[in-house]
């Protein structure tokens, strides 16, 4: 679906989080898809990322809500990301 927003130049920041965090509440994804999220390679760690899930979580007023999972890109994990078609 068209959510109405360009995607920021930065590829992923915590505007970008916010928005989408936005977006899943707005529609209530979780309450019908397992909703992955994804750090932009390279330009957020997984860290940073996993830890505002976390805090996402721990602030819910609804304490059975799911929050969205963090997925990392296994293939830029398992091989050198710098290699062709990965």
């Amino acid at each position: 679906p068209d959510f109405g927003r360009e995607s920021s130049e930065s590829g992923g920041d915590r505007a970008d989080y916010d928005w989408a965090m936005a977006k899943v509440g707005e529609h209530r994804l979780t309450e019908r898809h397992a909703v992955l999220f994804s750090p932009v390679h390279d330009e957020l760690s997984p860290e940073t990322l996993a830890a505002w899930l976390l805090e996402a979580a721990a602030h819910s007023a609804d304490q059975w809500a799911v929050a969205p999972r963090l997925q990392l890109q296994l293939h830029k994990v398992i091989w050198d990301p710098k290699l062709r078609g990965v």
